[in-house]
């Protein structure tokens, strides 16, 4: 100290007593201040190890069966959080990590002083990193297949999807819809020209029939009223000669004198004067005026009628009771013309009516007929519209059509509109002509009145007698200026079958072949096979309805077996799901009948299906992320199940990547269907499936088989044999035929696929898809789609779920801590009261907050 010193005589000593407190102090400051740094620094690494401790206890079975990392418990269950808290806790102490030997030289705690308290503790899942987000399950799943499924696992299925022998498919099945169109909308034509004919004959028919009623100009009622008139002229003869008028009779100036014309007289009362015939007889009719002209002189014969003149008892009696019996016959003649009158004038009604509804009749059938050729002229120019369509299509493609000029109809629109002109201007005439009619037929009632509204004079009573009846009728009718006009003066029709169109199509449109052919067994042969085949598909839809061992997400069996209760407790709740509780139904195949349009139409609508224009489609959008989607593709098809897993033909497939059996599984015959369609339902979606491939399979087969020469030629065949007379028919029938071709291979191509058996994608070709593999295509499809790829994920979820039994929402992948811990200082607060301020609390608050994550 002296050295130090020197002389000073103990001055410094003062001096470093001045200096030595504050300086104590600001170490004391530093001591405290590295003790907080070292506690946080503790703290840190004690949160470290805790949530490292947290993500350590992962789900086995989830890593084992599927690839998957999380959290076997959530981190805030009850007893997790209190293990975690401890190992925080005994972390920040650090006893535990000290060597036995010297726990109780070293404490870590007498150091740093850290205390953690129950309440200001927190570790917890981090919101959205459960395994049931699409982003996090995605991942994982990625990673998982970059080891385990290496790009050689998906190059079999990409390869086969890249050689896909579908080159310009969509344009070729356009091409077949387009030239099916074609087929459907020409034979349309023909139930109207059928309709047409039938319709052109009816009228024609009807009005021969009325011709023929009429006769040569005039009825023949008319012939038989005339005839009748000459009852009414011989009525009114015997009236006006019994009523003792002037009548030249050729016996008129003689007077009977008996006995001397005992014997005449006698003669005249023994005539036949009993008139009951309906025919006009001459001589009946001489004896009745015989009579008649004894009975005008009844006043003076009365006294010589006796028997010593010569006269018998009946003589006498006949001439006493001689005027009521000629009245009688008069009454008689009368009677029979009023008959014939009103026969003759019912006729004449009957007849304007008949003449008006034929008229009329033929006038509608006649517009109607127009209109059917209009409707034929409209369906024709679309078909041609179409037509034109397809072989441009076909040009295209450079498709020779070698039988194609067989399968066109040529109508000339020229001679139709010939036939519908010929048509309008008989409308026209027909009204003209029903005018003219209704004036002839009422002249025709008018004639009644000329022949019984007058009297008749001396000189025509005495017609019959002089001239006979058939010449006193015409000269009766002639002196009163009756005639009857001609009907058929305006009754000229101009005649459809002498237009082109009629003799061209009309007239060669015969009724169906009944008779047997060979054709007729080609067609049905093909019909008999395609139905056969096509029960094949609907016998799997048969089976597949009745799997015994199906589950469905939403029953309430299921709901107690696993937990869940669909859609809440999925991973996919809220996603879209496809409607697949209505499956598409097989075409039927009609075999009574030869028009085959039923059978193009179904088979048509078929190929609205989108599986194909979604997979032509798919080709042309594939980009650059293919390989994730295809990992995505390969994990969803090798870890669940489908229809035809476990099938003989199919043994290697069933188990999973991983090892696990996937027969086992909780669907167990049809996850992969769930996952592309989403429906709870479990048949439904593995009915859709097939149906789909189905629909597919028509697709490709009706392509084919269309551009199939052999086959063409065939169809053509019996096409040519059954169409004869309805060359519309011809297109419809051949296409008919080939689409049953379609559908027997593809009834046989889905039989073969659900046994699990390769079916070539084109007959004939190499490049062949088994069950699943189209199942592999469609989902690689549907991750191209908007949303599409994360409805495929978490729909796959929704069955690891299911299979694990765990909630895919609590299966954290990150995990956040908080927590307060109190450290102790010395001389912080020493150094406050020293200064003169207020002293402040000994322990001080470290807040930690962190995430780790696998």
């Amino acid at each position: 100290m002296r050295l130090f010193t020197g002389k000073n005589g103990g001055a410094i000593s003062v001096f470093l007593s001045l200096i030595l407190l504050p300086v104590l102090l600001f170490c004391g400051v530093i001591v405290d201040a590295s003790r907080l740094f070292a506690s946080k620094t503790v703290v840190s690494a004690a949160g470290d190890l805790t949530m490292n401790a947290a993500l350590a206890e992962y789900d086995r079975n989830l890593k084992d069966k599927y690839g998957l990392m999380a959290m076997a418990h959530k981190p805030d269950d009850p007893e997790t959080r209190a293990k975690l808290l401890t190992y925080f806790q005994e972390s920040c102490n650090g006893t535990k990590y000290l060597p036995i030997e010297k726990k109780g030289e070293e404490d870590l705690h007498s150091i740093i002083q850290l205390e953690v308290e129950d309440k200001d503790f927190s570790i917890t899942g981090v919101e959205n990193s459960s395994l049931s987000q699409y982003e996090i399950l995605k991942q994982q799943i990625i990673e998982y297949m970059k080891f385990r499924g290496p790009v050689y696992m998906v190059s079999d299925v990409l390869d086969k999807f890249k050689n896909l022998p579908l080159k310009n498919m969509r344009k070729k099945q356009k091409y077949v819809k387009k030239k099916s169109e074609y087929g459907q909308k020409i034979s349309k034509i023909g139930k109207p020209l059928k309709e047409t004919k039938e319709k052109i004959d009816d009228c024609i028919n009807e009005w021969n029939q009325l011709i023929n009623f009429i006769g040569n100009g005039t009825p023949d009622f008319v012939w038989e009223y005339k005839n009748k008139t000459v009852f009414w002229l011989g009525f009114k003869s015997v009236q006006k000669y019994m009523s003792g008028d002037p009548v030249n009779m050729p016996w008129e100036d003689k007077i009977f004198k008996l006995p001397d014309d005992s014997e005449r007289v006698r003669e005249y009362l023994n005539g036949d004067i009993t008139w009951t015939e309906s025919e006009f007889d001459d001589k009946k009719y001489s004896d009745i005026v015989a009579a008649c002209s004894v009975y005008r002189q009844e006043e003076y014969l009365r006294f010589g009628i006796t028997e010593d003149n010569g006269f018998s008892e009946g003589d006498i009696e006949k001439f006493n009771t001689l005027g009521i019996t000629l009245k009688k016959s008069m009454n008689v003649l009368q009677k029979n013309y009023r008959i014939s009158e009103e026969e003759y004038l019912k006729n004449c009604k009957d007849l304007q009516g008949k003449i008006q509804k034929t008229i009329e009749h033929v006038e509608a059938t006649s517009c109607e007929v127009r209109k059917k050729l209009d409707e034929v002229k409209i369906k024709y120019k679309e078909a041609e519209k179409v037509k034109k369509e397809y072989q441009s299509i076909g040009n295209e493609l450079q498709i020779n059509d070698e039988i194609e000029k067989n399968e066109t109809v040529k109508i000339d629109l020229m001679e139709l509109e010939e036939l519908q002109k010929t048509l309008e201007q008989n409308e026209q005439a027909m009204d003209l002509l029903k005018k003219d009619m209704n004036r002839k037929i009422n002249d025709y009632q008018s004639i009644t009145s000329k022949v019984s509204c007058e009297d008749i004079n001396g000189i025509q009573a005495a017609y019959i007698s002089s001239l006979g009846s058939e010449a006193a009728r015409n000269q009766f009718l002639s002196d009163r200026e009756v005639q009857w006009a001609p009907l058929t003066g305006n009754s000229e029709m101009l005649n459809p079958y002498d237009c082109k169109f009629y003799k061209n199509v009309l007239s060669k449109i015969q009724d169906e072949k009944k008779e047997d052919s060979e054709q007729k067994r080609k067609q049905e042969e093909i019909r008999s096979e395609a139905e056969k085949n096509q029960g094949k598909y609907t016998n799997v839809l048969k089976v597949i309805k009745n799997l015994a061992n199906a589950r469905d997400l939403n029953s309430e069996k299921e709901e107690l077996e696993t937990g869940f209760s669909y859609p809440e407790d999925y991973p996919s709740n809220g996603k879209k799901t496809t409607k697949t509780n209505k499956v598409t139904e097989t075409v039927t195949v009609k075999g009574n009948e030869t028009d085959d349009n039923s059978i193009v139409s179904d088979s048509v609508d078929r190929m609205e299906m989108n599986g194909i224009e979604q997979l032509v489609n798919s080709m042309d959008e594939l980009t650059g992320d293919l390989l994730e989607k295809a990992y995505i593709m390969e994990y969803t098809s090798e870890m669940f199940n489908c229809f035809t897993t476990g099938i003989e033909s199919e043994k290697e497939s069933a188990t999973s990547l991983s090892g696990d059996i996937l027969l086992e599984h909780y669907i167990q015959s049809g996850e992969m269907e769930y996952i592309l369609y989403g429906n709870p339902n479990t048949i439904s979606n593995v009915m859709f499936a097939v149906s789909q491939i189905f629909g597919v399979r028509l697709i490709i087969n009706s392509v084919y088989v269309f551009l199939d020469k052999e086959k063409n030629q065939m169809a053509g065949i019996v096409a040519s044999g059954l169409s004869t007379g309805a060359p519309w028919l011809y297109p419809i029938i051949k296409y008919g035929y080939l689409f049953c071709c379609a559908l027997s291979q593809s009834g046989a191509d889905i039989g073969n696929l659900v046994l699990g058996e390769e079916v070539a994608v084109i007959p004939g070709q190499k490049v062949t898809l088994t069950y699943k593999e189209y199942l592999k295509i469609y989902m690689l499809c549907a991750m191209l789609a908007s949303e599409g790829e994360e409805k495929l994920v978490m729909r796959a979820a929704d069955c690891i779920q299911l299979n694990t039994k765990s909630r895919l929402a609590d299966k954290y992948t990150m995990v956040t801590l908080k927590s307060r811990v109190q450290t102790s200082t010395t001389f912080l607060p020493k150094v406050r009261a020293f200064l003169g301020k207020e002293e402040i609390e000994a322990k001080r608050s470290i807040l930690y907050r962190s995430v780790l994550a696998y």
